[in-house]
């Protein structure tokens, strides 16, 4: 339990907006998936501004369906919880959200899948989609340019004259057995980022998420295109997917010759 410090300063909370959260639980490929064996709830995780104010929506799964929180966008909430009178604990909200769907067991402590999180300014009711893969997970690759005649580093697409990357990726088979087919291709503008949100290392030009992919090691090949005609490629990239929507992080780098 808590209890709310500073008598009527204590609660400043303000300017509420709606976020509708639209979830689908699904397998790599897309198809529907239901909920993890054991794991009986979902939550929702809304976070303000800094880590600050929080709000925790537990509710039982369901494959796919929709929720409505009511969250602040202001003000801030002073109190102080039973079992340590002695601290004071301070929420402050904003309108910037992190938010974040979980399925857990019937306790809420054990997580069995984690979706990427979603960030929004919520200055308006709004409404988000969300997905969730209990049994795949999602690559996030970055890429690196070298010059073919100087060995440096190119700190640009536009310095390499590459304007596309594509991923080929497939199960890993150990030497001597033929060659897993396929799983999947990805191509991404070479300029592609997400490091508002994302670590980017400062030599890599771009950087792109893949599709959830089943649980596996895979091998691959970077592939750098210039006006749609392959110019590089790397193809000793490879890469291990875990299951619970976990996110893998990998960056591979390629040589341009003719930069």
């Amino acid at each position: 339990m808590l209890s709310l410090v500073g008598g009527d300063d204590a609660d400043t909370r303000g300017d509420k907006h709606s976020l509708t959260v639209n979830w689908a639980l699904k397998q790599p490929g897309g198809a529907p998936a239901a909920c993890p064996a054991g794991f009986e709830n979902l939550a929702l995780w809304a976070v303000s501004g800094d880590d600050d104010g929080e709000v925790l929506d537990i509710m039982p799964c369901q494959p796919s369906g929709s929720r409505t929180l009511e969250l602040y966008t202001s003000g801030e909430r002073r109190f102080m919880m039973d079992d340590d009178p002695d601290t004071t604990y301070v929420e402050s909200f904003t309108p910037d959200y992190r938010v974040t769907l979980y399925a857990t067991d019937p306790t809420g402590e054990i997580e069995r899948a984690v979706s990427l999180a979603s960030w929004l300014t919520l200055d308006s009711d709004q409404t988000l989609n969300m997905e969730l893969y209990p049994d795949g997970g999602v690559l996030l690759f970055s890429w690196e340019l070298f010059s073919g005649f100087t060995d440096g580093f190119i700190y640009s697409c536009e310095a390499g004259s590459i304007d596309e990357v594509e991923l080929r990726y497939r199960p890993f088979t150990v030497e001597g057995d033929p060659p897993a087919p396929l799983t999947g291709t990805t191509r991404w503008p070479c300029t592609e980022t997400h490091d508002d949100h994302y670590y980017l290392n400062s030599y890599a030009v771009g950087q792109g998420f893949t599709p959830a992919l089943p649980p596996n090691d895979y091998v691959a090949e970077m592939v750098g295109f210039r006006s749609g005609v392959a110019v590089a490629s790397d193809t000793s990239v490879s890469f291990k997917i875990e299951t619970g929507n976990h996110l893998t992080e990998t960056t591979a780098d390629m040589t341009v010759e003719d930069r």
